[in-house]
């Protein structure tokens, strides 16, 4: 009996965590992003969720990495990530609130999105974005963004510090906007692809 209990018990212990690992996160209030009653499961988001920030919180990343599969921080909402940590993302960042940046690092996936919509606010501070693949950008602002693959631009995007095309980018369509004193960089000796990044 004590056999078929532990059996049950384990098999109840897995469902509750492959559940929270894909789980979509809601926040029920303002707070730290490591605080449980920031969120309407009552459990901090786990590697692979999606979250969603909603409209009047204000949640800060505390700690100093969070892997997600995708991320939208609603109007009103404002999303502040940790000074000196990583946000990666397998999948879509949306901005129709405020996203805070500060010295922090976003890593978008292969296939990933980085999309901020009309309304939208991003404090870019000294940040950097690295797309590791193909990647869309629509409308979005960067300090610095590294690009190791193919980058397809919709609407307005901004560079304020520099663009670096690693080995194997380029820019397939549409334009960056580039403020001034920010930079263009080809990463020495690879072959270039070159687009639409001038």
């Amino acid at each position: 009996m004590n056999q078929l209990i532990k059996k049950i018990f384990l098999l109840l212990t897995l469902v509750f965590f492959h559940q929270c690992a894909f789980a979509q996160f809601n926040s029920s209030s303002s707070g730290n992003w490591s605080s449980t009653s920031t969120w309407n499961t009552g459990v901090v988001p786990t590697t692979g969720a999606t979250v969603i920030i909603n409209t009047g919180h204000n949640v800060t990343i505390d700690i100093s990495s969070v892997n997600l599969s995708g991320i939208t921080v609603n109007s009103g909402g404002t999303l502040t990530l940790f000074a000196s940590g990583t946000l990666s993302m397998s999948g879509t960042l949306i901005i129709n609130g405020t996203l805070n940046m500060s010295s922090s690092t976003v890593t978008v996936a292969s296939g990933g999105s980085l999309i901020k919509n009309a309304g939208g606010i991003i404090n870019y501070g000294s940040s950097n974005v690295i797309a590791s693949g193909n990647a869309s950008l629509t409308g979005f602002t960067f300090y610095n963004l590294q690009a190791a693959g193919t980058l397809t631009l919709s609407g307005t995007n901004s560079i304020f510090g520099f663009l670096k095309l690693n080995s194997g980018a380029s820019v397939s369509s549409g334009l960056f906007t580039y403020q001034p004193g920010s930079l263009l960089i080809y990463n020495q000796g690879i072959a270039l692809n070159t687009g639409n990044e001038w």
